[in-house]
């Protein structure tokens, strides 16, 4: 009989793997692109040209980051609806988040409605 834990362990191990390698493969791909070593070099701070610094240290990392945590903030939401629904396939269809969105993004285009892109649901 296997423990308990050894399922979610094995599955943090091998997400978090994923993770830190496609991490790498950002920062690494794309105009400079980047070795392993040359990319460690970069992120210490070391003796890089200073366009390699500039696009990994202002462009890659940022990028980098907020997709992390725009793919965390969107699994902690799903997680939490289904948590409080009791329902593991609960979508933000089921209780109508996605036609109350269309509705209000409807009602903002038919009545001229004057409001920043960004704040568009």
């Amino acid at each position: 009989m296997r423990p308990w834990w050894l399922a979610p362990v094995l599955t943090v191990g091998v997400v978090g793997s994923l993770v830190a390698i496609l991490a790498v493969a950002a920062l690494s791909v794309g105009t400079p692109s980047l070795d392993a070593a040359r990319l460690l070099e970069v992120l210490r701070g070391g003796d890089v040209a200073r366009l390699e610094r500039i696009v990994v240290w202002e462009l890659r990392l940022p990028r980098l980051l907020l997709a992390l945590a725009g793919g965390a903030a969107l699994s902690l939401a799903g997680a939490l609806l289904q948590a409080s629904l009791r329902n593991p396939l609960a979508g933000p269809e089921l209780i109508g988040v996605s036609a109350g969105a269309s509705v209000v993004m409807a009602a903002i285009v038919i009545l001229h409605i004057p409001l920043a892109f960004a704040l568009y649901p």
